[in-house]
């Protein structure tokens, strides 16, 4: 769904803004928190953060705040060992 919100937009500031204005509604309507960033081959075009790293102590988001992610990417390295596997890339 951000794809085709970011296909829309036309220039940086215009991507900046719509992202603003989606990650608000997405924090109002489900709690969304976190930093989105959209680049491209030239470099970084847009990085947003919505939300707080720690309700309890009211603290913001910032671009270096670390998230617990849990179990999250124990899918991607599975993954990525089967892949190499089947590269024969383990003996």
């Amino acid at each position: 769904m951000l794809l085709a919100f970011v296909s829309i937009a036309q220039s940086p500031g215009d991507i900046d803004q719509r992202l603003s204005e989606y990650l608000e509604i997405q924090h109002r309507r489900m709690g969304f928190a976190g930093i989105v960033m959209i680049a491209s081959s030239d470099g970084q075009v847009v990085e947003k953060k919505v939300g707080l790293a720690s309700i309890e102590l009211d603290v913001p988001i910032r671009a270096n705040t670390k998230f617990k992610i849990a179990s999250m990417t124990k899918s991607f390295t599975a993954f990525l060992v089967t892949l190499s596997e089947h590269e024969g890339k383990f003996s």
